[in-house]
């Protein structure tokens, strides 16, 4: 933003850019009055929604990429609707945590009766390992249809 712009003008177009997903946009310090106030009103308002979408892409990229499960977003300073949007992505990641690894112990009792559940060892990719050990009871259950 100009400094030399009028703070209204500095405003809205910083709300457009901020509207438009811009979270970097910024207003300049250093104005009179309630307009210093409003400008750092808007810039930490910018700042926790970016952090916030920043968490929501590491939680994303943890699962996507490295099938990482049981990760939970961390903003410090939230509040209201932003607080509880943030306690919404946490709980639906522990929900999900809590039925895949459900999942790939039943899986992995089923194809491993009596056998204990491995404990913490080698960190894997728990959502790969999940798809493998249904493959394998697909197979399992293939091999044991009776012939048409």
């Amino acid at each position: 933003m100009e400094p030399t712009q009028n703070p209204n003008v500095q405003l809205l177009n910083a709300l457009r850019a901020l509207q438009q997903g811009n979270l970097a946009v910024r207003l300049p310090a250093g104005q009179p009055g309630t307009d210093q106030e409003i400008a750092d009103t808007f810039n930490k308002l910018a700042e926790q929604l970016s952090q916030l979408v920043s968490e929501i892409d590491r939680l994303m990229l943890e699962l996507a990429n490295e099938g990482k499960l049981g990760g939970q977003s961390e903003v410090k300073g939230l509040s209201g609707a932003w607080k509880h949007l943030q306690a919404h992505v946490n709980q639906m990641e522990y929900a999900m945590t809590l039925n895949l690894r459900a999942m790939g112990e039943r899986a992995f009792r089923a194809l491993n009766p009596g056998e204990r559940l491995p404990g913490p060892g080698i960190p894997s990719n728990e959502v790969i390992d999940l798809g493998l050990a249904i493959h394998a009871l697909a197979c399992l259950a293939e091999q044991n249809q009776p012939a048409s």
